[in-house]
């Protein structure tokens, strides 16, 4: 037989008093980690503060909103119609910060850029619909070169990315990160053969308006 320990009176208190702070430590940590909410990133839009848009309805492009770029750009049933490789539209308005732009194309380039500089670019090219950021292309093949595709550039703090969209759905094409966060002008351009441009929508902020903080992707 061994001998059993004897076990004082303030031994058993103090084991007493250390499973006590145990089991609280432990309910805590339970507790805390069953309220702990997981972080899950959510896509935000572009913040922005004011809204162009052209249907290009009408015998004359609106130069209010628009500056022409080389030769036969005209407006035809309902349309944007440019017919010189290398010439289209340009914005009037100066933008800075986020910006969300988008237009219907069967033929023809919807790009942001600044003093000759080209910072994104998404190009309808018969059944390809191709995507440029700053030198990273991506490719979508569309089912049938006759049919309108509406094609999106997204810009949101120091991210780019451009979309294509089937069937009421934006799909991303290209995306990518860019050091550059100056001002800019989006352009509706030919680029190789006749063009044709309709609903162009675009949320932007404007130099010398009041910019939002950027938004996060």
């Amino acid at each position: 037989k061994l001998p059993m320990p004897k076990i004082g009176p303030k031994m058993l208190m103090a084991a007493t008093v250390t499973l006590a702070l145990l089991a609280v430590v432990t309910a805590g940590l339970l507790t805390r980690k069953q309220s702990t909410k997981q972080f899950v990133p959510q896509l935000t839009t572009a913040a922005t503060t004011a809204g162009i848009s052209d249907s290009f309805t009408g015998g004359t492009i609106n130069s209010a909103t628009w500056t022409i770029v080389g030769t036969g750009v005209s407006q035809v049933g309902g349309e944007l119609v440019v017919a010189s490789v290398n010439s289209g539209l340009r914005t009037v308005a100066t933008i800075t910060g986020d910006f969300v732009a988008d237009v219907d194309t069967s033929q023809g380039a919807l790009l942001f850029t600044n003093a000759g500089s080209t910072y994104a670019q998404v190009t309808r090219n018969g059944t390809s619909i191709i995507s440029n950021i700053g030198g990273t292309s991506n490719t979508y093949t569309a089912p049938s070169a006759s049919v309108v595709i509406p094609i999106r550039i997204m810009k949101v703090g120091s991210n780019i990315q451009t979309f294509y969209q089937t069937s009421g759905t934006w799909n991303l094409l290209g995306s990518a990160s860019t050091t550059y966060t100056g001002i800019g002008n989006l352009e509706l351009m030919s680029t190789t053969a006749t063009a044709n441009f309709d609903n162009f929508n675009a949320q932007v902020n404007l130099v010398g308006a009041t910019t939002p903080t950027p938004g996060t992707t």
